[in-house]
This record gives C-alpha cells, structure tokens and sequence, in this order.
C-alpha cells in the first residue's frame, strides 16, 4: 500500500514539477507587446486610379437581308370579243351585160358579165344606180337595176366620183386662157391620148364636140396603170404650176402643169 502511494506521489512530481517551473518563468521573464494593427494615417492621400476594364467585344451583326420583291401577277386582260368579220358586198349579175369604165352609156365598154358571175362592190356613183366593181383587176361599172346587190348597204361613193365631184371640168383652151386662176385645183379633162412618154403623156382634150387646139402635158407615174396610144380617158388632174415653153413660130408660151390623180378608160 505504502509503495503504490510512493509510485503515485512520484509520477505526480514529475508532472507538476514542469508546470510549476513554466509559470514561474513566464511571470519574471514578460515578453514585449505585441503592437497592435494599426493604420499609419498621413497627409498625402493615396489616390485610386481607375483601372481600365475593356469592355466586351461585341460582334458584328450580319447585315440585314434586303427581302426580295415578291412577284405580284399582273391582272389577266379580259379579251374583247372579237367581232365577226362583216361579208364583203358582192352583186350577182342576173342577165349578161356590158362592164363600163364609168357610171353611164356613155362610157366605153371595157368588158362583158355573164348570167349568174358575182363580183365584188368597190363603190357607187352619188346617185345610187352604178355599181362600181373589182372587173379583172381593174375598176368596171354596171348598171344596177340589172343586178342583185348583197351587203351593200354601207358602200360608200367611189373615190373615183369624191374625185370628180371636186373636179372642175374645163377645156384646156380654158386652162391656157386663164392659167393663174386655176393653179392649185383639181380639174377634170376628157380627151385622146397622142403620145406617151417617160414621166408623162400627151393628151388632145375634148369639150363636147370640141377638140382642144394643143394637146395637154400630164405628168403621170406608169406604175399606177399602163396606158396607150389612142386611149379616150376620163383624167383627174391638178394643175401644180405653170410651165414656160418655148415654141418655133410663137415664142415663149405660158401652159399650165397637170399631175395625174386618177384617170378613167372612157
């Protein structure tokens, strides 16, 4: 018993024995302060300069798609209605007959129509009762009392009869007489040709029974009908100036120069 509190006593020694030298040390020994943590305040001011931040990179935006132009479709055209083709105005010719070059008797016979032929209407004389007709290519008259007409209902007056309608009928001995009146208008002359020429002819007018004392200069263009020697025309002209010729025995003569517009076989 007396050795277990021996061993005791012992072990207890030698813990407290340390201890006790570490207090009594500490106390005669003190460390220094610690100083604090303290801010050292001066008189010059520490300025924060701002640090630069970038700022992001901003991406390019694609550029903006121009929208196509959407394709609008025309408005469909409403067709008219085609109208029907009016039939060309024709005669039947109801008993053989004579084609003339004009509207009358007394027009040269340029040809002949037979029972039941047909042609086609080109015009009428202002007085409704000549019928002129495409004859072979070439205008005819015939007397319409004689023929049955169909579709003839807007045939207007030939252009032929406009023409002489406009025309003054004069003798040449008239034009050569008064020749500056003239000048300008359209006259109508009836005669035979005696000659025929590039560019023009020679035509003896008549006046009734009457022959003209000079034959009339025409100027015509033979590409609009061909013409002979000794044919008896019917001849619309306009006197376009006055022309000076000199002759063998009279000296200078003052004649009216006539162009063409339309002749006629008479």
């Amino acid at each position: 018993m007396r050795k277990q509190h021996a061993i005791l006593l012992s072990l207890t020694t030698l813990f407290l024995v340390p201890i006790l030298y570490g207090v009594l040390f500490s106390a005669f020994n003190p460390k220094p302060d610690t100083p604090r943590n303290t801010f050292l305040i001066t008189s010059t001011a520490y300025m924060l300069r701002p640090t630069w931040t970038p700022s992001p990179a901003q991406t390019p935006k694609p550029p903006a798609r121009t929208p196509k132009p959407t394709w609008t479709p025309s408005p469909t055209r409403t067709r008219k209605p085609t109208s029907t083709p009016r039939p060309k105005p024709i005669v039947i010719i109801n008993n053989n007959m004579n084609v003339r070059a004009g509207p009358g008797t007394n027009y040269s016979i340029i040809g002949a129509a037979t029972l039941s032929q047909q042609f086609v209407i080109t015009g009428k004389n202002p007085a409704g009762d000549w019928w002129e007709i495409d004859y072979n290519r070439k205008k005819g008259w015939i007397y319409s009392p004689l023929v049955t007409a169909m579709n003839a209902e807007r045939v207007p007056v030939a252009a032929w009869e406009r023409a002489r309608g406009k025309a003054i009928v004069v003798s040449y001995d008239e034009l050569l007489r008064h020749n500056e009146q003239y000048v300008g208008k359209l006259v109508y002359l009836r005669g035979d040709v005696t000659q025929v020429f590039e560019g023009g002819m020679l035509l003896r007018s008549k006046e009734g029974n009457k022959w003209a004392r000079s034959p009339t200069w025409l100027i015509y263009d033979h590409s609009l009908g061909r013409i002979l020697e000794e044919d008896t025309l019917g001849v619309i002209a306009k006197v376009i100036r006055l022309q000076e010729y000199e002759t063998s025995g009279r000296g200078l003569l003052t004649v009216p120069l006539l162009e063409v517009i339309d002749l006629r076989q008479e």
